[in-house]
């Protein structure tokens, strides 16, 4: 936002997508310069704070974006038309679901901050293996 006085990469990409920041803030019934400054002070709620960093990882080329795109193939085998129906009458066969699973290599999860690693991607990750718990994803690390 300008003349928030603070360079930071969410205000960046805000910069670049005012009008869609604003839509996602008011999807969260919220002022777009208060959910910048709320974001920047460290004062939103832990499930407000892990939407804004959702809304800028799609605006990105990170991790998340890249976990939610290749779940959509899982989501997309689903979605095919009768795929349920032919798993039911071959029983041997495996489930849409199997046919797809997503390891995310993660090497400096977990690690002490000393050496290279870092308890905030650490946190987002978790958050995002929440979001997502209910697909094949497997962390490894």
């Amino acid at each position: 936002p300008a003349g928030a006085g603070v360079n930071t990469n969410l205000g960046f990409l805000i910069s670049e997508f005012a009008e869609e920041w604003a839509n996602f803030a008011a999807t969260l019934e919220v002022d777009a310069c208060a959910l910048y400054d709320a974001f920047i002070r460290d004062t939103l709620s832990s499930e407000s704070v892990f939407e804004v960093r959702m809304w800028a990882s799609f605006r990105t080329q990170s991790v998340a974006k890249t976990v939610v795109g290749a779940l959509q193939y899982q989501m997309a085998l689903c979605a095919v038309p009768r795929i349920h129906e032919y798993y039911q009458n071959h029983p041997g066969k495996k489930s849409p679901e199997d046919h797809a699973e997503l390891l995310i290599a993660h090497q400096t999860f977990g690690k002490d901050p000393r050496k290279g690693g870092s308890p905030v991607n650490d946190s987002a990750m978790i958050s995002l293996l929440r979001r997502y718990q209910d697909f094949n994803v497997a962390l490894v690390f």
